[in-house]
Parts: structure tokens; sequence; C-alpha cells
């Protein structure tokens, strides 16, 4: 009895892992229309009340913080600033830092 109850939870145990992963590849990481990842985050001044004072954008084919990695790159073109916020976004945007209206810096 013992072994067959071994046996069951043997079966059972990677049909809760294939679960459990589909699951997780469901809730999944928001990809953008080229099927990376793009990251925004905002750019605050060191300031009272922390003005946003532009954006950082980053990207990676498959990796969240590899995208985040890839904006900390852009946060050295703001003086007095640092990034906060950072969020997977649905539209690819290039890498880079860009000012509160979207342009280039």
């Amino acid at each position: 009895m013992k072994k067959l109850r071994a046996l069951a939870l043997t079966l059972a145990l990677p049909s809760a892992v294939f679960a459990q992963t589909q699951v997780a590849q469901a809730a999944g990481v928001v990809k953008n229309e080229l099927g990376m990842i793009t990251m925004k985050c905002q750019v605050v001044e060191n300031a009272p009340g922390n003005p946003i004072v532009g954006f950082v954008i980053g990207n990676h084919p498959t990796d969240p913080n590899a995208a985040k990695s890839d904006a900390n790159l852009y946060e050295s073109k703001f003086n007095n600033a640092h990034k906060r916020h950072c969020y997977p976004q649905r539209k690819y945007r290039p890498s880079g830092a860009y000012d509160t209206s979207w342009n280039p810096k």
C-alpha cells in the first residue's frame, strides 16, 4: 500500500509543477508588440515633492530585471535625479532617457 501511495504521489507531482508553471506563464510578463519586455521608469528630482523630470526605458527579449538594468544605464542623463516606479509597457519604445514630453535626452 505504501508503494502504491508513493507511486501516486510521484505521478501527481510533475503534473502539479507543470500546472504551477502554466499559471505563472498565464500571469506572465507584459510584452510589447515585438514580443520583448519594455520597462518604463519615472525619473524624479531629488527635491521636495520629487517632481518627475523624465523617464528611462529599458528593453530585453525575456527578462524584466535585465530590462530594468538596461534602463539604469540612462539614469545618469539626468542631474540630481533617481529612477523609481518601473512598469512593463505594451508598446515598444527604444531604450534611452526621455524628458516629460518624450524628447530624447
